[in-house]
């Protein structure tokens, strides 16, 4: 069996990163949140991190972030992997009305605060 691994030498895919987030957004069997959907806020954050934390991101994207896929694997240190889960699932249980009326939401976006602060 060939693993094969990031520059950072992570075996994580976004994939995985996504079913993590499912999980803490009580979406294992797909039906709230489409892979897309949580593909485009995952690309948003690393955005997010690049500007906040350039420093994370030296040398890891020869390409565009908007060019990943969930086959991809992640182009940045495990990590950062926590805080990318808690923004992607912020965001995506901010977008949905009844789950933004709870304090959910907010605590994600929280812990990706505290987490991507040098």
């Amino acid at each position: 069996m060939t693993i094969i691994v990031n520059q950072f030498g992570s075996t994580y895919t976004i994939q995985w990163i996504i079913n993590e987030c499912r999980k803490g957004l009580s979406d294992t069997l797909r039906g709230r949140y489409s892979d897309d959907d949580l593909l485009k806020i995952l690309i948003e954050c690393l955005l997010r991190i690049r500007l906040y934390r350039p420093d994370i991101f030296v040398g890891s994207f020869l390409t565009p972030p908007s060019t990943l896929t969930v086959d991809d694997y992640i182009p940045f240190p495990e990590e950062i992997v926590p805080a990318v889960i808690d923004y992607v699932s912020a965001r995506a249980d901010s977008a949905n009305d009844e789950a933004a009326l709870r304090a959910r939401a907010p605590m994600f976006y929280q812990l990706f605060t505290q987490d991507t602060k040098g």
